[in-house]
């Protein structure tokens, strides 16, 4: 049955279960080897990404020690 089922894209993997430790290693390892044969890049962001991702970071800088955004209304404070 398994071997009808199981191809080169979609493997099927037989483990045992009887001892959880060695279950969780070998499903682990598969696990590990399938998603280095994915060969994964990691994405360059775009200018617009970049200038974004700048913006936002000056309004977090500027935002008050405790977490707050700066009070619009000095005469008011927030809080």
């Amino acid at each position: 049955m398994l071997g009808a089922t199981s191809t080169s894209w979609a493997p099927w993997y037989v483990v045992p279960a009887d001892h959880k430790y060695l279950l969780r290693a070998l499903v682990g390892g598969l696990v590990v080897h399938a998603i280095e044969t994915l060969d994964l890049q990691t994405a360059e962001p775009t200018p617009e990404r970049l200038a974004s991702l700048a913006r936002a970071r000056e309004q977090l800088l500027s935002e008050g020690a405790d977490g707050r955004p700066p009070c619009p209304n000095p005469a008011r404070p927030a809080g």
